[in-house]
């Protein structure tokens, strides 16, 4: 039976809005989440017919494209499971959907996208805050990371929105860790003094574990040009403000549109605290939001900073 392209294109409008109005703070690169989303939209949709939920579900996972597509689509402009409108128009059309049906489509998803984008930018109070959320502190607009809300801790982990400034991670080139760091010197003593006395208070001191690079990520060919096995990571710390280290941005920030950031309006790269490949440098984020896991010279003044702290949200 031929698909009924009108019907699949209304049910797949109604879910994404669906998806939309129950997920605020979902971003259309993380497809694991939207098809989670996409399942709980479902759910909620009792009447949908079966067929229609097949195919709508099948036709979304072909639309997921992995780094190698994705690459070829975007001109080496690479990224894993990203679910792409362009991507979906061109699974439909393969699939015998009129073309001009699989371009309407794609453009009302983009203006779905369009819109929870917007709306995923709106502040938010401090009290509800969610993963995703934004929210202002200071002089500051801040991406939520980790939220908890119990009895005993109503936190949330923030990073600044986009590059608050350009710093070396270091004064000079030498062997470093974070412990030693000028630029750990500098948040927690001149930084953390752009907040009033009222919200500094509100910033939780952590033990910030600081775990040494293993170059698990680094491919062999660079260990056996001579690198050394592992970079240590230095003793833990307590701190106030801080950097991710290569692990949190992984879990926290797990694809590379999530970690691209801005300075001054341009994609620009911005270092983590956790060690690079050799003793004297330390890794960062590409512009395309890609782990530098080798890193850069601590002494580079032109990586930028996006700090990140607790906060207390009461």
């Amino acid at each position: 039976m031929e698909p009924n392209e009108n019907s699949l294109k209304q049910d797949f409008i109604s879910i994404l809005k669906d998806i939309l109005a129950d997920h605020p703070a979902i971003v259309f690169d993380e497809a694991e989440r939207f098809r989670a989303a996409l399942e709980g939209a479902f759910a909620k949709r009792k009447n949908l017919p079966d067929g229609d939920k097949s195919r709508i579900r099948t036709v979304l996972n072909a639309a997921i494209l992995d780094e190698r597509a994705y690459s070829k689509l975007s001109s080496g402009h690479a990224a894993q499971g990203v679910f792409t409108p362009h991507g979906l128009a061109d699974e439909m059309a393969a699939k015998g959907f009129e073309k001009a049906i699989a371009l309407d489509l794609m453009l009302a998803i983009e203006a779905v996208a369009r819109k929870k984008m917007n709306s995923g930018r709106a502040l938010v109070a401090h009290k509800d805050a969610a993963i995703g959320d934004t929210i202002q502190f200071g002089s500051y607009t801040w991406q939520v990371l980790f939220v908890n809300k119990n009895d005993t801790d109503f936190s949330a982990l923030i990073i600044t929105e986009n590059i608050i400034e350009q710093r070396a991670y270091h004064d000079r080139i030498a062997d470093i860790t974070w412990e030693k760091s000028s630029l750990r010197r500098y948040l927690n003593t001149a930084f953390v003094k752009n907040f009033s006395e009222s919200d500094q208070k509100r910033i939780i001191e952590i033990t910030v574990r600081n775990r040494d690079n293993d170059l698990k990520y680094i491919t062999q060919m660079r260990a056996q040009k001579g690198m050394i096995p592992t970079v240590a990571g230095g003793e833990d710390t307590k701190d106030k403000i801080f950097l991710l280290s290569i692990d949190e941005v992984r879990n926290l920030m797990p694809n590379e549109s999530a970690r691209a950031a801005k300075y001054n309006g341009n994609e620009s790269e911005w270092w983590l605290r956790s060690p690079g490949d050799q003793e004297n440098c330390a890794s960062h984020i590409f512009r395309d939001g890609f782990i530098r896991y080798s890193g850069g010279f601590v002494g580079y003044t032109t990586y930028g900073l996006r700090p990140v702290l607790r906060l207390n949200l009461v």
